[in-house]
């Protein structure tokens, strides 16, 4: 039993959990504090799932990371599943509960894009021909 979860609580517009289960043992990435509010606007939740670690991302920047044998890792890249729902006590269940999702992209390990490479550099002068010695 593996899941990833992203766990945003709908009171804290700032802050979210990251956690899951990795062959059904619980673990606990990290509590992530943004410098903004998460609902004002879109943004990319990313993470790199590889055999003995695992990183998050939010818009492109690093906000956790997992390594093994420190902690459990799942055992395969992922699946996808995206809900909401209210949970806890305290809440009015007639309160509707929204998640605003623009895309859902998997790609598989080995072919995680990156920043295109650069160009290749021009190739070099051609090197002088030395006169003739008199």
């Amino acid at each position: 039993n593996d899941q990833i979860m992203w766990q945003f609580t709908g009171t804290d517009k700032f802050s979210f959990d990251i956690r899951g289960y990795a062959n059904g043992v619980f673990f606990n990435v990290a509590r992530v504090t943004l410098p903004y509010d998460v609902t004002a606007a879109y943004h990319d939740f990313k993470y790199i799932w590889s055999r003995t670690s695992m990183q998050f991302y939010v818009d492109n920047v690093l906000v956790g990371s997992i390594f093994s044998p420190s902690s459990p890792i799942p055992s395969a890249p992922g699946k996808i599943s995206v809900k909401a729902s209210v949970l806890g006590s305290g809440f009015n269940s007639a309160l509707p509960v929204y998640a605003y999702v623009q895309s859902i992209n998997f790609v598989a390990n080995d072919a995680i894009p990156c920043d295109p490479p650069p160009p290749p550099l021009p190739p070099p002068p051609p090197t002088p021909t030395p006169p003739p010695t008199p």
